[in-house]
């Protein structure tokens, strides 16, 4: 008896320790982008997705419009790699809308009390934006990770699920910059 106690005990402690090595956790369907060593689809928080957007102007007008939309939404420029077409940015400790739109409807971070953290808590937000296209066309690939924190100095941090709606936000002001520029 006390023999299948242990090794009832050392199974369950080699399943749990053993993780999900056998699978992928990320959805089969999503597209990922290789850029270097470092793949877009598991860049940043794993499972974070991926939201691509058309839009429709050369790659290059969109490159050159992609700073003014992450400065419209916010977004602080840490990494503008002009050869890969890949931009990334922070928005730190905000609780702002992003792009008319409220937080609320982007993220959940959870909730106490059933008051939504999103609402109460500071929002950073972390973006990497890729671009692919030609002399006609552009495709954005956006991925957003998120964490909320109380505004108090004590408050443990809450990563938060972001939903595809940052991504087409970036999109509709990079093609709204575009459309006033070509005006």
């Amino acid at each position: 008896m006390k023999s299948f106690a242990l090794i009832s005990v050392f199974v369950v402690t080699a399943c749990a320790s053993s993780g999900s090595t056998s699978g992928s956790s990320q959805d089969p369907t999503l597209k990922h982008i290789p850029y270097g060593d470092t793949d877009l689809g598991t860049y940043g928080v794993p499972g974070s997705p991926v939201t691509w957007s058309d839009v429709h102007a050369p790659v290059l007008t969109t490159w050159q419009y992609l700073p003014i939309a992450y400065s419209r939404l916010g977004l602080t420029i840490t990494r503008y790699d002009s050869a890969a077409h890949v931009i990334e940015g922070t928005r730190e400790r905000s609780g702002a809308d992003f792009g008319g739109t409220s937080l609320g409807k982007l993220l959940n971070c959870g909730e106490v009390a059933g008051v939504p953290n999103v609402t109460r808590y500071e929002v950073t937000l972390q973006v990497r934006t890729t671009l692919r296209g030609s002399d006609t066309s552009s495709v954005i690939a956006n991925q957003v990770s998120a964490s909320a924190r109380p505004g108090e100095l004590s408050g443990d941090t809450v990563p938060c699920m972001v939903n595809n709606g940052i991504g087409e936000r970036i999109a509709t002001t990079v093609a709204g910059a575009i459309a006033e520029g070509s005006a």
